[in-house]
């Protein structure tokens, strides 16, 4: 059994922010524009966009690199705010100024899965601990009881550890479960992250370049995994270089210059 699935360590998170458990409308963006500043200059990485995604949508965005795509993600996940417009995910405006980092943290733990371009694996955590982690951080966010140490139940503990087992089968790194990072290649370690992205069966899912370091075998098992979380109702939201992935969403997108647009082929 996994050490990390062993406890939950929570802290107060102070203001709740309620989110509808049947909200359809995942991600609405309205005007969204993100500046920034550069040696003195401003220059628009997001250029007025506005783009939805509901339950079960599988959509693509593509485009050359520097256009803005990474930062829309960001936006789309919280981590950065927009210049001007609104960023809604699961029905709460998150641009909004009285929404606290905390706040949104705690959405984004419970409900997105977010593969980013960089390797973010803990190098001192194992694979199955990378994994499990996400669950760990989902469930403190949830509490509101103070600094204390939550045991898990045994049973609770081999439920969690078997479906990590099983993501990581599905991606063809099971093996390496109990393998450090440093002992990963950049695709094992991609996959790795799709797993961890996975483990919660989050509402929402956000994937940057997900398979830029995975074969063709490799990508298509990506690419199959995606298609089976939107048919059970998840968004999914791919930045990809690949054609073959782009083909596989319900809908593209190219970003160009910052500005979004429906591609149609």
């Amino acid at each position: 059994m996994s050490e990390m699935a062993s406890e939950v360590v929570s802290n107060d998170l102070g203001d709740s922010v309620n989110l509808g458990d049947s909200v359809d409308l995942v991600v609405n963006l309205k005007n969204v524009t993100r500046e920034f500043k550069r040696k003195n200059r401003k220059f628009i990485a997001v250029d007025n966009v506005d783009f939805s995604l509901k339950a079960g949508d599988f959509a693509a965005i593509v485009g050359k690199s520097g256009n803005g795509k990474s930062t829309l993600l960001n936006m789309i996940a919280g981590l950065l705010k927009p210049t001007r417009g609104s960023v809604t995910i699961f029905g709460c405006n998150i641009s909004m100024s009285s929404i606290s980092d905390e706040q949104i943290s705690a959405i984004r733990a419970k409900n997105i899965g977010f593969v980013t371009q960089s390797h973010t694996l803990l190098a001192n955590l194992n694979v199955i601990n990378n994994v499990i982690l996400s669950v760990m951080i989902a469930r403190a966010s949830s509490k509101r009881v103070g600094d204390f140490t939550q045991k898990l139940e045994t049973e609770d503990c081999a439920n969690l550890n078997s479906f990590a087992m099983d993501l990581l089968k599905q991606l063809n790194v099971d093996d390496l479960a109990h393998c450090y990072p440093r002992e990963l290649s950049g695709g094992e370690m991609r996959r790795v992250m799709i797993a961890r992205a996975l483990i919660n069966k989050p509402r929402l899912l956000i994937l940057d370049e997900p398979t830029g370091d995975l074969d063709s075998q490799n990508t298509q098992t990506v690419v199959s995994l995606l298609r089976d979380c939107a048919a059970s109702g998840a968004a999914v939201l791919v930045v990809t270089h690949d054609e073959s992935v782009a083909a596989s969403a319900d809908c593209v997108y190219a970003m160009d210059s910052g500005v979004l647009r429906a591609r149609f082929d």
